[in-house]
């Protein structure tokens, strides 16, 4: 039998939200320290110097990191919603099932 419980489904939901602060600075930072970098290299190789090629990748991986982020917090998001959006189903279910 389906078991809806509001409180339970509110502190999932929670979690989600407090998971999606945490990925969306990790991933923001993986960006721009890895493009950074390889910018840095990339610049070294085509004469303009590592901190220029460097400052060039960091706005690169800070724009590619905010984008990345962003995917990520639309698709977390869907998961709640959709989490939510189930429970009002079941319980719209039973107090259907319950008259």
């Amino acid at each position: 039998m389906l078991r809806y419980e509001h409180a339970r489904a509110a502190d999932v939901v929670r979690r989600l939200l407090e998971l999606l602060r945490l990925v969306r600075a990790v991933i923001i930072v993986i960006n721009v320290v890895g493009i950074a970098g390889l910018g840095a290299l990339i610049g070294r190789l085509l004469g303009i110097g590592m901190a220029g090629g460097g400052m060039v990748g960091l706005v690169l991986g800070l724009v590619i990191g905010i984008f990345c982020a962003s995917l990520v917090t639309i698709g977390i998001e869907w998961m709640a919603h959709m989490l939510v959006a189930q429970g009002e189903i079941v319980a719209a279910l039973r107090s259907r099932a319950d008259q």
